[in-house]
């Protein structure tokens, strides 16, 4: 992160790639720890405006995720409010709503619902409430 502060993006990112391949190498290419790296790497791309390989990391994270995490597993919150804000940066506002909404409906089968982190996640999809014309429920 210290790399992301100084805005040196691309060397975060190759930081993460070599985090990556190491970890994969070390613990199989669905092992979790892969998952968490793949978010960090879809983070950096869509900071950096790549949009659709940013998706492609978030989707591989949720992926492993679902294959080896429990339903309600916080780090499966946060893949998908990460697909949440890239389907809105691509002004995909339905998938984006539906990718709010199930970060907060496994937050809240995670008895989690009090978490500091989806406040975020609130004010997210409110935004992309009002996107859609649903301005009475992002209120």
């Amino acid at each position: 992160l210290a790399f992301h502060e100084q805005g040196k993006v691309q060397k975060e990112k190759e930081m993460w790639l070599k985090a990556l391949k190491i970890q994969i190498e070390a613990l199989g290419e669905d092992d979790p720890s892969v998952a968490i790296l793949l978010n960090r790497i879809g983070n950096t791309l869509t900071i950096q405006g790549h949009l659709a390989k940013a998706m492609e990391k978030h989707l591989r994270a949720l992926e492993i995720q679902k294959k080896k995490l429990a339903k309600n597993d916080l780090a499966t919150v946060a893949t998908y409010a990460n697909i949440g804000r890239v389907s809105y940066r691509q002004e995909d506002f339905e998938k984006s709503e539906e990718m709010y909404r199930k970060a907060l409906a496994t937050a809240e089968k995670a008895q989690a619902s009090d978490q500091p982190f989806l406040s975020r996640i609130y004010s997210n999809l409110a935004v992309c409430l009002r996107e859609r014309g649903k301005v009475a429920e992002a209120v």
